[in-house]
């Protein structure tokens, strides 16, 4: 009962921390046309994207890093994550992220992502179309998980970024939390992260909390995972779901649906190898994204030497239980009589001898 209040509490901590932020936090810079910074609203993952860009509670690749720092102490093996994605208007993905380090029992990941539009439009307020421009966008981030127990778990985020247009170069840091919950024999996982709790640049990113939950069915073949996220003071919310199925392993379906797009992809997965693909369909067309999953190294999950149960154990010893004591007392008793026997013999014959040499002198 008292692992459950306290995650019951630190979910409400995490509430209450993204409600008391600034609402400075839902900046948007004017500087660069009224693009808003986009970097940590971008869903990673071909999997996730697949699943509806569903990831708070699902996640199990390298890629914990950027969706919940929480589940990055849930990794067994060291990883290496790549992601890419071809978008419109000559933009790209790339995400490269991976679990490296454990230290004092705490898993350390980093992740590097990079947006480039080569073929952003500008168009000039009368809708005349300008010149042809590029955007980049960077983002570093560094990760840390730490189990609670084996239920219960935490992470925290920090995230430093840029964004370059013409010769404008704004720069954010901020900080993600996140915890963990798994039930029933980790068949039901709920998890919760408050992203950008805190924030410090010139381009500052909105407060945002968003919860999810998985939940496994016929021993981890059939998956649902569903996210709920709302921005800071927003009275709306982002819904997202997916579903995975494994018809045949280690080849599994994805299927996935949110209030932007629907999604459909695949996954193969050998041993420590995966591949996995995702194509997206919303309102820019559709859209190509793949990931690759390389782990290396040994498990760092902690095994408990099974217990064999010892049963019907006899109360009395195995051996038989031999009375030495009353045998060897018997034999003395024995020994005793046979020597009183032996003396009393020797006495009536030597009384039987005087007995005749007596006789014999009377005779004479």
């Amino acid at each position: 009962m008292k692992k459950y209040s306290t995650f019951i509490n630190a979910v409400i901590c995490l509430v209450l921390a993204s409600q008391l932020v600034s609402s400075q936090y839902y900046a948007v810079s004017a500087d660069i046309g009224g693009v808003a910074y986009p970097l940590t609203f971008y869903g990673m993952g071909a999997a996730q994207v697949a699943l509806g860009r569903t990831g708070v509670a699902y996640t199990n690749d390298a890629s914990v890093v950027y969706w919940n720092p929480a589940l990055l102490s849930r990794m067994e093996h060291k990883q290496i994550y790549l992601y890419g994605a071809n978008m419109p208007e000559d933009t790209r993905d790339v995400f490269v992220s991976g679990y490296l380090l454990n230290f004092l029992n705490t898993n350390i990941g980093m992740a590097v992502y990079q947006r480039s539009s080569d073929g952003f439009k500008v168009y000039d307020e009368n809708g005349q179309r300008g010149d042809t421009i590029s955007i980049y966008e960077t983002l570093y981030c560094f990760s840390a998980g730490k189990k609670v127990d084996e239920s219960f778990s935490w992470g925290i985020s920090l995230k430093v970024g840029d964004i370059k247009l013409y010769t404008y170069n704004r720069t954010m840091a901020a900080v993600d939390l996140g915890l963990s919950k798994t039930l029933f024999n980790s068949r039901l996982t709920l998890a919760g992260v408050v992203r950008n709790v805190y924030a410090a640049g010139e381009l500052v990113p909105p407060v945002s909390l968003r919860s999810g939950m998985m939940y496994k069915i016929f021993k981890d073949l059939w998956i649902i995972t569903a996210d709920v996220e709302q921005l800071y003071k927003s009275v709306t919310l982002d819904y997202y779901a997916g579903t995975e199925v494994y018809l045949l392993k280690p080849l599994c379906l994805r299927f996935g649906i949110n209030t932007g797009e629907y999604s459909v992809g695949i996954g193969f997965k050998i041993s420590n190898f995966a591949i996995d693909y995702a194509y997206t369909v919303h309102e820019l067309g559709g859209l190509h994204k793949a990931g690759v999953i390389i782990g290396f190294g040994r498990s760092t999950k902690k095994t408990v030497p099974a217990v064999i149960p010892v049963t019907n154990i006899p109360s009395q010893p195995l051996l038989p239980q031999l009375d030495i004591g009353n045998d060897i007392t018997e034999a003395i008793t024995e020994e005793e009589i046979q020597a009183e026997e032996d003396i009393q013999e020797e006495s009536l014959l030597s009384t039987d001898t005087e007995n005749d040499y007596s006789d014999e002198v009377i005779s004479e």
